[in-house]
């Protein structure tokens, strides 16, 4: 960054500690510097960014402004925590009021491609979506026949009248190899499956352990990112709004996130797990 830039950048961060939201619309509007400031990391202060330190103020409306002028909603402070892990630490009805801002915000952001089945006649693009970053061509085949295997089971499955199903679902996190929402003709909430898959060799193995292992989170099964992708997921429930795939109330949607593998997973004898052959799925 520039000095000018770097300028706007800390008249950016005073003005949210301020709470004052003209000031940080007029800092966003200014062409030297402004609009860069939106996204700039503090590496004095635990490398937050101005969308952290607005979330940990507790203004929705402040959180709203960030968000809207490109504030990036994924970068992580140096405790490894998103701006919306910050909601934990407000109380009730303001972390509930700054939730309700990233819900809606990740609503907006959300794009899906949806099919719906009447009798054999297939409806075309509901709307386009947004691709994650780091999918292309990981596990292609493996995903692709996955996905085709599922299509096939809806198109051939007479209880299943109407559903929705998407691939590379950004707003579903890690969860976004198959992302399913077959809709309950009889009135209910229907059903959502989020699932990943990881491709592995039939013989190959992974330990518990390495799942839960907070020194090493690179993993590609550790679960602090799933918890994340949960997240994620369970917020852009709620408020109303007709996402093809995440509406309605979280507490009234059956949900399940499933991660695919063939590898086998080694439990150390303290662990309880379920095992299972085969699974009904609809």
């Amino acid at each position: 960054m520039n000095n000018k830039q770097l300028l706007r950048a800390a008249q950016l961060l005073m003005a949210i500690e301020e709470g004052n939201i003209a000031q940080v619309g007029a800092i966003l509007d200014e062409d030297d510097g402004g609009a860069a400031a939106v996204n700039f990391v503090n590496h004095h202060n635990k490398r937050q960014t101005p969308l952290h330190d607005a979330v940990r103020g507790g203004d929705p409306q402040l959180v709203d402004l960030l968000l809207s002028r490109g504030a990036n909603a994924e970068l992580r402070n140096v405790d490894n925590k998103k701006p919306l892990d910050l909601c934990a630490g407000l109380d009730g009805g303001r972390r509930r009021a700054v939730e309700a801002v990233f819900r809606e915000f990740f609503r907006r952001n959300k794009l899906v491609r949806g099919v719906e089945r009447e009798g054999q006649k297939v409806e075309g693009l509901v709307r386009t979506f947004v691709k994650r970053p780091g999918t292309a061509a990981v596990g292609q085949f493996y995903e692709t026949k996955l996905l085709t295997m599922v299509l096939f089971r809806l198109l051939n499955e007479d209880p299943v009248r109407v559903f929705y199903l998407g691939n590379n679902l950004d707003e579903a996190g890690a969860f976004d190899d198959i992302v399913l929402r077959v809709v309950d003709e009889g009135g209910g909430e229907g059903k959502v499956w989020c699932l990943q898959a990881k491709h592995r060799e039939a013989a190959s193995s992974v330990n518990f352990r390495d799942l839960i292992n907070m020194a090493k989170k690179g993993g590609d099964f550790h679960l602090v990112k799933y918890f994340d992708s949960f997240l994620k997921i369970r917020y852009m429930f709620g408020g109303g709004g007709d996402h093809a795939i995440f509406r309605g109330e979280y507490e009234r949607v059956e949900l399940e996130l499933i991660i695919f593998t063939p590898a086998v997973i080694n439990f150390p004898e303290a662990v309880e797990c379920q095992v299972t052959d085969r699974i009904q799925v609809f």
